[in-house]
């Protein structure tokens, strides 16, 4: 059995590998910035601009950056490029935060998520800009 596919469904699928690999370059570089990329082209891609598909673009974004965050931590730990005393006391924390923020995704106001977003990325662009 041959499956067909057409050109524009061949053309979509490259950019969509071109926008991961994007995602994953800035995430590895930086340690942020994939899950920038990813939003936007969850945004774009998807028709359902209601609240739950506006929660499912974060969910899947955070779904896609959590296996290439793992992968870059794992490289930057066996290179010796992470400070565990940095690290360490932040993990619990920050993990049990990202569990109350999925918990509480289903109930927050996605038009506050879109602007909370918008300023924690002018905010961190500016601080890294001046620093």
């Amino acid at each position: 059995m041959q499956i067909t596919v057409s050109r524009r469904a061949k053309v979509r699928l490259m950019l969509l590998a071109a926008v991961g690999a994007a995602a994953g370059f800035l995430n590895g570089l930086l340690g942020a910035g994939g899950g920038i990329i990813l939003i936007y082209a969850f945004s774009a891609l998807n028709p359902d601009k209601s609240e739950d598909g506006v929660r499912d673009n974060f969910a899947a974004t955070i779904a896609c950056v959590l296996p290439v965050t793992l992968l870059s931590s794992f490289l930057y730990a066996a290179d010796g490029r992470m400070d565990f005393t940095a690290v360490t006391p932040l993990v619990l924390p920050a993990v049990l935060g990202g569990f109350a923020g999925a918990m509480l995704l289903g109930t927050i106001n996605t038009v506050f998520l879109k602007k909370l977003f918008a300023l924690l990325v002018i905010y961190s662009g500016i601080n890294m800009i001046l620093r």
